[in-house]
């Protein structure tokens, strides 16, 4: 989200987008570079370097940066038996589960980098190097 608020095409160093993301750094370059790969970012070197998104926030979906990041077949390949669930083998599952994952690709397809970025978080979750206390509520 922090590079949809950004103006488009200006490059920000990767640590001050991990830093306003409160993500390790090493994590952050290894999802950057499939991003860059899918042509959602693009990258800067010289004496202006870092990350800008390639397109504006309202053209990049969730479902473009999920499938950037998890593979092609990340909305056909089953979660729970991987390599041995289809429709004539599958797992308990199965075809609920094709129903749940239309229904997520559905959403994130139409929920854009803009979208999110319009949105407060209403939990930022564990920072790096902490650990959870346990229990739903906390």
């Amino acid at each position: 989200m922090v590079l949809a608020k950004k103006p488009l095409r200006v490059p920000t160093q990767l640590r001050d987008i991990a830093e306003a993301a409160e993500v390790p750094v090493s994590f952050l370059s290894k999802i950057f570079q499939k991003l860059k790969r899918a042509n959602i970012l693009t990258s800067s070197r010289g004496g202006v370097r870092g990350y800008a998104l390639a397109h504006h926030p309202k053209s990049i979906s969730m479902a473009d940066v999920f499938t950037a990041i998890e593979g092609s077949d990340v909305f056909d390949r089953c979660v729970f038996w991987s390599d041995r669930c289809d429709d004539r083998s599958s797992c308990p599952i199965h075809f609920e589960w094709i129903r749940m994952r239309q229904a997520i690709m559905g959403l994130m397809q139409k929920t854009t980098l803009a979208d999110l970025a319009r949105t407060k978080p209403v939990h930022r979750g564990v920072r790096a190097g902490q650990r959870s206390r346990g229990g739903l509520s906390q």
